[in-house]
């Protein structure tokens, strides 16, 4: 049963996009029920197979030729992540009135790099650009010693977080667009900026960068470091991204000599961060897993249990829950996060541009 619909139909989403951006966003809209059309042809995918394996389920696929200017008439929102001059070239809407003139109530949620208008919005970018260009590889580097600046290193982000973190707002963002479709009775464009996004999560870092005066000028104090280290029974992994964190941590191992701040002298955690973990060590390993928790949380410092994917995959809260299904890939099947997806989607299936259109316009 479709969890969004109107009276007539379920909301029906033409999905056109080369990258994970489009391809996430679609599988969560997939996900909520709506009904979601990926047009690939003519379309140089951005996915290899297992991402396509785990990003492009719930979708029926449309590989007609025609596919693009038969069923956008049809559509209720349309989802792209081609860049700017390929979306002109493909004839798709770029404006609140491109999509009126297709048809009144239609709406557009484009994902691009640095939006659909402003005088970056044509450059080519990739996922590491939108990473520094929304300042989180600054925001995130690694720390040096004031001093030695030309070792100076970003951390680079795992994961092509940039297209997934952006897929995630167009996923929000076609859900406030349809609402103000419906109430103002006109179409809408949602303008997703990756850039945007990136510099959005930055006010996550503002109280850590204030506390440690760096918008100031003053120098990079965190202790932006993590260390897996032995506990009595097990292992835990413990991560001070505060200086004041890192002082509660060495108040609670009772200030060793080896911890102890010194006038003008860098602390050991900061410039010889690698022999942090068996000093810390010595002292973790007498205490049990459950103990180092308890205190930590009374103690605001940053310990966790340490938990590889293996142990999350066969972690029994998660198989009664059912959380989990088999992914047929090229290489053969893997476990993923499974999806809900509804009855009348075939993931992989492709149908002839015909049906999907005869269809959609009878459901119209």
């Amino acid at each position: 049963m479709a969890l969004l619909t109107d009276r007539f139909h379920p909301v029906r989403v033409l999905e056109v996009g080369e990258g994970l951006s489009g391809a996430f966003a679609g599988l969560i809209l997939a996900t909520l029920g709506y009904e979601v059309v990926q047009v690939r042809a003519g379309l140089r995918r951005d996915l290899d197979d297992l991402e396509s394996a785990f990003y492009d389920r719930g979708r029926i696929v449309a590989a007609g030729t025609g596919a693009l200017e038969g069923l956008l008439p049809l559509t209720d929102v349309l989802l792209t992540d081609l860049h700017p001059v390929r979306m002109r070239e493909l004839g798709l809407p770029c404006s609140e009135d491109d999509l009126a003139g297709i048809r009144t109530g239609l709406v557009e949620v484009a994902v691009t790099s640095f939006g659909l208008g402003g005088p970056h919005s044509d450059y080519a970018a990739c996922d590491i650009t939108d990473w520094a260009a929304g300042g989180l590889s600054y925001l995130t580097r690694r720390n040096v010693p004031r001093d030695d600046r030309e070792h100076y290193s970003p951390v680079l982000p795992a994961g092509r977080q940039p297209e997934v973190l952006a897929g995630l707002a167009a996923a929000i963002g076609t859900l406030a667009a349809l609402r103000l479709a419906g109430d103002a009775g006109r179409s809408v464009l949602a303008d997703v900026s990756r850039q945007e996004v990136q510099a959005s999560m930055s006010h996550s870092y503002l109280p850590m960068l204030l506390h440690n005066q760096i918008l100031f000028g003053g120098p990079d104090t965190r202790t932006d470091f993590g260390w897996l280290v032995p506990a009595s029974d097990g292992e835990v992994y413990i991560r001070t991204v505060e200086t004041s964190q890192w002082d509660r941590l060495v108040e609670w191992m009772g200030s060793p000599d080896w911890a102890v701040r010194r006038p003008d002298e860098l602390p050991l955690y900061y410039s010889a961060p690698e022999l942090i973990a068996p000093l810390l060590g010595e002292w973790t390993g007498q205490h049990t897993k459950a103990w180092l928790l308890e205190e930590a949380v009374r103690r605001r410092v940053p310990v966790a249990p340490s938990r590889e994917i293996a142990e999350v995959l066969s972690w029994a809260h998660l198989r009664y829950r059912n959380a989990w299904e088999l992914v047929d890939t090229d290489g053969g099947s893997v476990t993923a996060p499974r999806v809900p997806l509804l009855e009348t989607v075939f993931p992989g299936q492709a149908m002839a541009t015909e049906q999907i259109i005869r269809r959609w316009a009878d459901a119209g």
